[in-house]
């Protein structure tokens, strides 16, 4: 999608619109994705699976861009981060539950499990 993008814009504005580093940034990542796709299919050059996982992994550094990009973003995840510690609470106190009931189950039933794996009674 953002191929077909890229080349719209680069037929419509020609590269007037790639005044910003952010956009050149994305260019380069995508281009170097597709570079390792082709690469990978045509199977001229053997990489590894770990390098083509690791230029891939550029493509996460993206994600940066919105912290520059939406002051908004950033307010919701410096609150997520504020709020990270109650949500992992809450899910150990739900873990406790589940293990709780867990354990009770196993002695309740455990009269009905035969030992020759069978059927049970």
């Amino acid at each position: 999608a953002y191929v077909l993008e890229l080349t719209l814009k680069l037929l419509a504005y020609g590269l007037s619109f790639a005044t910003k580093p952010w956009i050149w940034f994305d260019i380069v990542v995508v281009f170097v994705g597709a570079l390792v796709y082709i690469v990978r299919a045509a199977g001229v050059l053997d990489l590894q699976p770990g390098v083509a996982a690791a230029l891939r992994l550029f493509r996460v550094i993206r994600l940066v861009k919105l912290f520059v990009v939406a002051p908004k973003f950033k307010a919701l995840l410096h609150t997520f981060w504020q709020i990270l510690p109650s949500i992992v609470s809450f899910c150990g106190f739900l873990v406790c539950i589940v293990y709780t009931f867990a354990v009770i189950a196993v002695f309740l039933f455990q009269c009905r499990y035969t030992d020759d794996n069978s059927d049970y009674t």
